[in-house]
């Protein structure tokens, strides 16, 4: 097996670990989003923790599932589909805080009916 792969398997098993956990932890998980946790708790209680928890195991099963494909390719095109796994992973857990904050988490404010 050459680094690739190896370091293929190694994301892929990293990536489930991150899925599982975030299944396990309910609402425990929103400590770990990128970006939320640099809001103060009053600015926090504005936002559905659960539906922002849910969303990421969802976001996480799925890039496990990518990652799994790209491993999977890693066998037959070993760089490339690295390349390919890489972008998947930072575009998901790191890029999109980055962008704006606010507009990442825009769609799980709790509107003034609701509270």
């Amino acid at each position: 097996m050459n680094h690739d792969i190896i370091m293929s398997i190694v994301i892929l098993a990293g990536n489930l670990i991150i899925a599982v956990l975030c299944f396990q932890s309910d609402e425990k998980v929103v400590k770990m989003i990128t970006g939320f946790n640099t809001f103060s708790e009053e600015e926090q209680n504005k936002y559905d923790k659960k539906k922002i928890a849910k969303d990421f195991r969802n976001k996480s099963f799925i890039l496990t599932g990518i990652i799994a494909i790209c491993t999977g390719l890693s066998f037959v095109m070993s760089v490339f589909s690295l390349v390919v796994m890489i972008i998947f992973f930072l575009s998901f857990y790191i890029m999109p805080p980055f962008i704006s904050i606010e507009k990442a988490f825009s769609k799980y404010k709790i509107k003034s009916e609701e509270i």
